[in-house]
């Protein structure tokens, strides 16, 4: 709801809710190996879960001008509250190896899951903004954080009468966790003729409160925080204009992350929280270019950024001697993340062709601690691809985008071992508007991969999918649709991950080849009344 008061002053209301009931069915298999291929162990796991997901969130936005152009004061009030319970069941069955490829020993966990998660939250703001000459303006500004989340964990192990009414304390807990933030910080805008340029920051102050409710232990801790930023933006004319910025904020870690726990709904990755763990502080630079030449159609992009992390989240994983592993979350110092990104987009208009080239590449560096030794990963990406269109109205659209990446791979750990692969994702198709209101369309996506050491399986696929369609009715709101998906029958569920010190294809299953009959009414009218076409 947006009510203004009068020409200055106006109140703005947004209210957000939602409350969503789901079941879940999931079952899982996995094993893993020694580099010769030697099983290590195996698992069977089956997660059954119903729970009710309940958000609420609410703004209060007041903005006031002033007579004098450029004074303003605004102020934010924001609430909301989440809830999350889950009602479920963790049966798993787990088989371990020895070095001759024989099972020396089973285990299974049988145990009924009850989780609770609900947090309150509140945020205020407060700005001002004050006009110092024609160009130069000065913005203040506060605000509070208030947050606060309780989560309540439980595992049941079945009982002498087989009902699940042993509480699993290792796999059980009930945690607190509070914290608030008092900023306050100023900037400075100057409009030039052609730069921008605007600097400051924040200070801040955070306050934060771990509570065990089932030991009664309170754990506290605050931060004293910078937040700089600064950006500058130069245009050399209408459409062609370079910006510079960086940014300094904090991410503090969830209740997940802290919660001293141990998490095993998959019982040969174990994953627990840190109570110690700190909040992380990032450093962001990006550079963007931009070039558009309205009477040719071309346009020219570059851009880049780059981004260093204190006290980064990481993992710290101890591998036991049949494959299984447990992480707890800990701070790292020494993580970054950059990309390189650029474009070109082009018309020949004589053809009506359009032409169109992109670029990129990514760089990381992310620390981790295996079995009590740092790991130092190195990963690298690069991608190109490239793009023709044309088309003629009312008679056909056709499009091809080939594509192609290389990805590298390293860990300080396994120096010998590096991953590289390439990949191909290409896409192609076409829409040919015919007589009496047909339509015919087929698009293609071509997905290649390159096999590697560990995975020598053929994991290539054409996905093709085709309809005929015919519309009818004033202003073509019908339409009648005949598709056919996956005509080759060769839709494939693929994830495959090469970072860290872990290597992994993950396969799931897709709805692969089908037809479907559609019909589609359109009957949204415009101002005038009149269906669009």
């Amino acid at each position: 709801y947006d009510f203004k008061i009068d020409s200055f002053t106006s109140i703005k209301i947004s209210i957000n809710g939602s409350r969503t009931e789901a079941k879940s069915s999931t079952f899982y298999l996995a094993e893993s190996l020694t580099e010769e291929g030697r099983p290590v162990n195996g698992s069977e796991r089956l997660l059954n879960s119903e729970g009710i997901k309940q958000n609420f969130s609410s703004t209060i936005l007041l903005r006031k001008r002033f007579k004098k152009v450029g004074r303003t004061i605004s102020f934010n009030f924001d609430p909301s509250y989440m809830e999350n319970k889950t009602d479920g069941f963790l049966r798993s069955e787990n088989e371990f190896y020895n070095a001759s490829g024989a099972v020396f020993r089973r285990d299974s966990v049988d145990q009924q899951k009850q989780n609770s998660l609900s947090g309150t939250a509140l945020v205020t703001k407060f700005a001002y903004t004050e006009p110092l000459s024609k160009k130069i303006f000065l913005e203040l500004n506060y605000s509070y954080r208030l947050s606060n989340n309780e989560a309540f964990r439980n595992s049941f192990n079945k009982g002498t009468n087989g009902k699940y009414e042993v509480r699993d304390s290792v796999f059980s807990n009930d945690y607190k966790f509070r914290f608030n933030t008092n900023s306050a910080g100023a900037s400075i805008k100057i409009n030039g003729k052609k730069a921008v340029f605007s600097a400051g920051g924040n200070v801040g102050f955070s306050d934060f409160k771990q509570t065990d409710l089932r030991k009664d232990s309170t754990y506290k801790y605050s931060y004293v925080n910078l937040f700089p930023k600064a950006s500058i933006r130069y245009n050399f004319g209408p459409q062609r204009r370079i910006s510079l910025n960086y940014n300094g904020n904090t991410r503090q870690p969830t209740l997940e992350q802290i919660q001293p726990i141990r998490e095993n709904s998959d019982p040969l990755n174990i994953q627990e929280g840190n109570k110690d763990l700190k909040q992380e502080f990032r450093h962001s630079f990006s550079m963007n270019f931009n070039d558009y030449k309205v009477l040719t159609s071309r346009n020219l992009y570059l851009s880049t950024n780059f981004s260093f992390t204190q006290n980064a989240i990481s993992n710290s994983t101890v591998v036991d001697s049949v494959g299984a592993r447990i992480s707890r979350f800990v701070n790292v110092s020494g993580n970054y993340n950059g990309g390189l990104w650029g474009g070109y987009w082009a018309q020949i208009k004589k053809w009506n062709l359009n032409l169109g080239l992109n670029v990129g590449m990514n760089v990381s560096k992310y620390k981790n601690f295996v079995n009590g030794l740092e790991n130092v990963n190195d990963n690298t990406s690069g991608n190109v691809s490239v793009s023709f269109s044309k088309n003629k109205e009312n008679k056909y659209e056709i499009y091809v985008r080939p594509g192609i990446s290389y990805n590298w791979s390293k860990s300080s750990l396994r120096k010998d071992i590096k991953t590289n692969y390439w990949s191909s994702q290409s896409e192609g198709g076409f829409t040919f508007y015919l007589p009496w209101k047909l339509e015919l369309n087929s698009e293609a996506e071509i997905n290649l991969r390159e096999k590697t050491a560990l995975f020598d399986r053929n994991v290539n696929s054409v996905k093709l999918n085709s309809y005929l369609a015919k519309k009818f009715m004033k202003g073509n709101a019908g339409e009648v649709r005949f598709s056919i998906f996956d005509m080759l029958n060769q839709n494939i569920g693929l994830e495959r991950n090469a970072n860290s010190n872990f290597i992994s294809e993950n396969r799931y299953n897709t709805v692969q080849r089908y037809w479907l009959l559609s019909f589609t009414w359109s009957f949204n009218h415009n101002a005038a009344g009149s269906i669009p076409k």
